[in-house]
């Protein structure tokens, strides 16, 4: 059963597993709940992720060869658990793919998308996975997910009326420069869930484009310090990046912005279009960030295949 989190992000109800595979594959879909629960649902539990290792292990005495083990293990390298380890991630995704093709295409998706580094593949990623699981609506977020990380926000907003028979996403909302309707969106979104941090977030960042910026500055620091052991981590500090820089505050910026990437979201692609942090660009501390992450970037690319 999948069901939304405090964050936004969905979450796979371990008591809900009705998995109808083989033996073999059932405690490897309990480790990647585990896992989910951890990332996600009890991000400061770590009893999470000893049930998760204990898992896979079970799993993998059963069949070695499963493409879910090396699913689940991207989930914990693309964490803060894994040490945000990039590479070892990717290696995952690609491994999963190769032992079984409709296992990694999320996987795969989430690390193009995320790194900024090949639009079309990201995309192409993401609606495959939903191809085979068209109903799965994690896979429905996640394509919603690309297409703002690519700022595809017609398409965003046409997958969230399609998916979910909701206005939205705010994120493509602010976008499209219609911040009166995300701002109304985003209030009653945190009214319902005050724990959705994702949201409260982005409601800052509609405050600072309307110039509101003691007003939306006075909400990053609770967010950041509750959503600090969040997989979703890294978005949230971005958002509290350019919510900074809206305000010229390019010191506070470039923390968050390093935070980011530090935590799973080195978007240099991104990080040299948004034009939130356009007041920013030509300032010291920026030009130096960029300069530093570009490298790290390009190494990540170069890893392809």
């Amino acid at each position: 059963m999948i069901n939304r989190l405090a964050s936004g992000r969905p979450f796979i109800s371990v008591a809900g597993i009705t998995d109808s595979g083989d033996f073999g594959r059932r405690p490897a879909t309990l480790a990647d709940c585990y896992m989910w629960v951890a990332n996600f649902n009890d991000p400061d539990n770590p009893a999470w992720v000893k049930l998760m290792e204990e898992s896979l292990r079970a799993t993998e005495s059963l069949d070695p060869q499963l493409a879910e083990i090396h699913a689940v293990r991207f989930e914990y390298y693309f964490s803060k658990y894994g040490g945000w380890d990039i590479a070892r991630a990717l290696g995952e995704a690609y491994q999963a793919l190769a032992l079984d093709p409709r296992i990694g295409h999320t996987e795969l998706g989430t690390i193009y998308d995320h790194l900024g580094l090949d639009e079309a593949r990201g995309l192409r990623e993401a609606q495959r996975a939903l191809e085979l699981d068209p109903t799965n609506f994690y896979k429905q977020y996640r394509l919603i997910e690309a297409y703002l990380l690519y700022d595809r926000f017609d398409e965003a907003i046409e997958a969230q009326r399609r998916f979910f028979s909701e206005s939205g996403p705010a994120l493509a909302l602010i976008g499209k420069g219609r911040i009166d309707e995300a701002q109304t969106l985003l209030e009653n979104v945190v009214a319902k869930n005050p724990g959705d941090f994702l949201s409260r977030n982005q409601l800052a960042l509609a405050l600072a484009l309307k110039g509101q910026f003691q007003k939306a500055e006075a909400r990053i620091p609770a967010v950041l310090e509750q959503a600090r052991n969040n997989r979703a981590y890294h978005h949230i500090v971005y958002h509290a990046a350019c919510v900074y820089a809206l305000a010229g505050k390019e010191n506070e910026a470039v923390k968050c912005l390093r935070e980011a990437a530090a935590t799973g979201f080195p978007n240099h692609p991104l990080f040299a279009r948004d034009p939130h942090l356009d007041r920013i660009r030509s300032g010291r501390a920026f030009v130096q960030f960029m300069a530093e992450l570009k490298p790290r970037w390009e190494g990540y690319r170069r890893g392809l295949r």
